[in-house]
């Protein structure tokens, strides 16, 4: 169980500011049901907002017997690049919407989750799009390869559930705790994701005690007001005796379809991915998360 506060400010529409570009998505695909399901959801969010797909396989060196010769390693490399060619293809017949927008395939020798945090710089990519099984609360996605590179990235990653559907989501949940006062150049991201997809933000703020407030709070409310004010949001205090819970409770019970944080929200970020606290986690949760950096 939890209990809602609405904080109220008043939105007072300006013209747009500078909007970020998002030119370059890189989607890590591994040719699973779940990296294809990615793929798919990347490619609505590419042709929403006019970005350029950038489909990225990273495969290990194939183990080979000791003093094999060096040309028969070349060989196996050869077939290996093939055989990754080959379900690049199959895989651009099962995403029909990839011929509706620009993408380009890359493929690279090396460990995973490095390859993609190097790619980030090297290909200027914006947003990081991968796919997570999501299945028992907040532990599932952070236990996960997505949740590494969204650790280690520098640019924002957007993590899936395999059942997640950002085509038509009418609302964007931005958890916050309301302490950092660093906000402002992680936010510019947020109005634009609600703007490219026409939503409307919920500033969360996630509380055991209703009478832990301080007026630092109210201060970095009107901070966020100030940075989201092209959009429609609102601010509302959750209370619960769970973080993970009541946070949860209120993306199902207020139709939350892209829950939003920042690691520099520290108190809320390791309170959500705090393997001790998700131990007991039982609920199913669908929601697509974005890691604002």
């Amino acid at each position: 169980m939890y209990n809602k506060d609405r904080f109220n400010l008043t939105t007072t529409q300006k013209k747009s500011k500078f909007m970020i570009p998002l030119h370059n998505i890189l989607v890590p695909v591994d040719f699973s049901p779940r990296s294809v399901h990615a793929v798919e959801q990347a490619a609505i969010l590419a042709q929403k907002s006019g970005s350029e797909l950038i489909l990225f396989h990273a495969y290990h060196r194939p183990m080979v017997p000791a003093g094999v010769e060096a040309e028969v390693e070349k060989s196996f490399l050869k077939k290996r690049a093939r055989s990754i060619e080959n379900k690049f293809e199959e895989l651009i017949k099962e995403v029909p919407q990839l011929t509706e927008i620009n993408y380009s395939l890359r493929k690279t020798l090396g460990k995973s989750t490095d390859s993609i945090i190097e790619s980030v710089e090297e290909l200027k990519i914006d947003l990081i799009v991968m796919g997570s099984k999501g299945a028992h609360g907040f532990d599932e996605i952070w236990g996960s390869n997505a949740a590494k590179v969204a650790e280690k990235s520098k640019c924002p990653v957007l993590i899936l559930p395999d059942q997640a559907n950002i085509s038509d989501l009418e609302k964007i949940g931005f958890a916050c705790d309301f302490e950092d006062d660093k906000t402002s150049s992680m936010l510019d991201y947020l109005p634009f994701m609600a703007k490219v997809l026409n939503a409307r933000i919920n500033v969360i703020y996630v509380s055991l005690d209703p009478k832990d407030r301080h007026p630092r709070e109210y201060k970095q409310a009107v901070k966020i007001h100030r940075l989201l004010e092209e959009v429609p949001h609102s601010f509302d205090y959750v209370y619960s005796k769970n973080v993970e819970d009541g946070l949860i409770n209120y993306c199902k019970d207020n139709g939350i379809g892209l829950l939003t944080t920042m690691p520099k929200s520290r108190n809320i970020f390791e309170k959500l991915f705090s393997e001790s606290l998700t131990k007991q986690m039982v609920y199913h949760i669908d929601v697509p998360m974005l890691i604002l950096k």
